[in-house]
């Protein structure tokens, strides 16, 4: 009867004390950043089947945490300082193909989700992934006056797919900078 005792208090408190330590309050929150692929020549259709952890991303954050000014987050707006705008217009302007290209979402070392960009209005959109319109850091834009403030990750095109933009990790990533703005 003691064995059983225990074997159904264990059974009852190990599942208990895993879901506390796991619950979003509990999370321990990293610094958030956009990556690009380290190999910039991938697609993103060749990547958005592989996990997230298989994906090499490249030595530098295209946006960290310090190039945020605010993060919008009801509308996933990114206001980036002057030099966040530089790093991105850099990255876009190194580009030699129009084609989608993706980035990853990352907290502290974790990969949190993959995502396109586009460098210009496309009918081509990976249904399930949230996507930036980059074509306002585009050499043309720049001439014809344009003046980007920052970024804006939109959602999935498929809103049958959940948004995983509002993962938790990031939410708390950008609120301990804050950086958040409701």
């Amino acid at each position: 009867m003691y064995n059983k005792t225990v074997l159904i208090l264990l059974l009852l408190v190990v599942p208990i004390g895993f879901a506390q330590r796991t619950t979003a309050s509990n999370i321990q929150a990293g610094d958030f950043a956009i990556y690009l692929l380290k190999d910039d020549t991938l697609k993103t259709w060749e990547v958005i089947l592989r996990s997230l952890d298989s994906l090499t991303i490249a030595d530098h954050p295209l946006i960290r945490i310090d190039d945020v000014v605010s993060y919008d987050w009801p509308n996933h707006s990114i206001m980036l300082t002057p030099k966040g705008i530089q790093k991105v217009r850099s990255a876009v302007t190194k580009r030699t193909s129009t084609l989608p290209f993706p980035f990853v979402v990352v907290v502290g070392n974790e990969k949190v989700y993959l995502g396109n960009m586009y460098l210009m209005p496309s009918s081509y959109m990976a249904g399930d992934i949230p996507h930036i319109d980059v074509s306002q850091f585009t050499e043309l834009q720049t001439a014809l006056g344009s003046r980007p403030t920052g970024v804006k990750i939109n959602r999935a095109p498929d809103v049958t797919v959940p948004d995983i933009r509002n993962h938790i990790r990031v939410y708390q990533a950008l609120l301990k900078k804050n950086k958040v703005k409701s």
